[in-house]
């Protein structure tokens, strides 16, 4: 049984990946998830994998030994299993650069699957084959209205940040377009290990195909704030600021606009364009004095907290909820802040 909000792992890219194996195995996992389409796509998806982030190979096949499992067999779950996959996240985040440091907000809102599992990771690398990072998962929930058993459970990269300073992380975006793609949270992982800017990240994310639409909230040490609009097969489009930048569901660039409509089809009430003008309202004429407390304080409030709690409400709550000052990269995150209020220090 999982017991703790925080697991931390060191070595090389496919010792850690033994290591987490191990741990997987312990949950009680035994048999890896292989839909009909990996075989379809598997050999594209490798070779994406071998041209972008070829370590996430080698880390597949310490988890396979971890897991005592047949290591195609996990290559195939892992680098194709979560194509045509359902879904999308409905997160928001700040970045904003105030009198007290360059600070990141972040709601992250999914499946209440995850509520009580959703943990801080730290991996750290002894042979100098990525940055060290610090992530937040939400142990890889895809099925609505599930208490998913946590021998299903998967670390995946929602958010994270490296020791240089950078950070990333990733929204849902409309659009029904899908295509094959390096997994979304794997390319923050990617962007978390191997770049140290902002501008780094942008090059990066422009020249990896994606399965889906994304947006991409990058902030660096220096205060260059940047979200990038990632459209399936298309150019991205990039919002940057010094000051603030705010990430929601929609778009905002005009050539992206009309996909909004794709919102409405689906989710008619969506929050998307309530927590975006929310938050807009309150960091306009405020945000060079905004400390971290009042940075909590304000995503713990609705419409940037989120409570659809139950299938037919559409099973999305907000999972944790933090502030990250990346002069230091220490902060607080409130884990289930729905149930309680106490938060977990952030630092390296």
């Amino acid at each position: 049984m999982m017991a703790t909000r925080k697991y931390s792992f060191s070595g090389t890219h496919q010792e850690i990946g033994e290591q987490i194996g191990e741990l997987y195995r312990s949950w009680g996992k035994r048999e890896l998830i292989v839909p009909a389409h990996t075989i379809v796509y598997f050999p594209q998806q490798k070779a994406l994998y071998e041209q972008f982030f070829p370590e996430y190979i080698d880390f597949l096949k310490g988890v396979a030994k971890g897991l005592g499992s047949d290591v195609d067999r996990t290559l195939l779950s892992y680098l194709a299993g979560y194509l045509e996959l359902p879904g999308t996240h409905s997160c928001s985040c700040i970045a904003l650069q105030s009198n007290e440091g360059i600070f990141i907000g972040r709601n992250y809102d999914w499946m209440e699957a995850s509520e009580n599992y959703s943990a801080i990771i730290r991996l750290s690398y002894t042979d100098g084959s990525g940055h060290d990072i610090t992530g937040i998962s939400d142990m890889g929930t895809w099925e609505f209205g599930m208490k998913t058993d946590i021998s299903k459970f998967e670390m995946v990269f929602d958010d994270a940040w490296n020791d240089k300073g950078l950070y990333v992380c990733i929204n849902g975006a409309p659009g029904e377009n899908r295509s094959i793609g390096i997994s979304t949270p794997h390319i923050v992982q990617l962007i978390a290990e191997k770049a140290s800017s902002t501008a780094e990240a942008i090059s990066l994310i422009e020249k990896i195909p994606t399965p889906d639409p994304k947006l991409f909230t990058l902030a660096d040490r220096s205060g260059h704030f940047a979200v990038v609009e990632k459209r399936v097969g298309l150019p991205i489009h990039v919002r940057e600021s010094q000051k603030y930048i705010i990430t929601t569901n929609h778009f905002l660039h005009p050539d992206n606009e009309l996909d909004n409509i794709d919102i409405f089809t689906h989710i008619p009430f969506h929050s998307t364009f309530a927590r975006y003008y929310y938050l807009n309202l309150a960091l306009q004429g405020n945000y060079q004095n905004m400390t971290g407390k009042e940075i909590m304080e304000l995503l713990l409030h609705p419409p940037a907290l989120q409570n659809w709690r139950g299938v037919r409400n559409g099973d999305t709550i907000t999972l944790w909820i933090y502030h990250l000052n990346l002069k230091d990269n220490a902060g607080e995150i409130i884990f289930a802040p729905l149930k309680q209020k106490s938060a977990l220090l952030l630092k390296n």
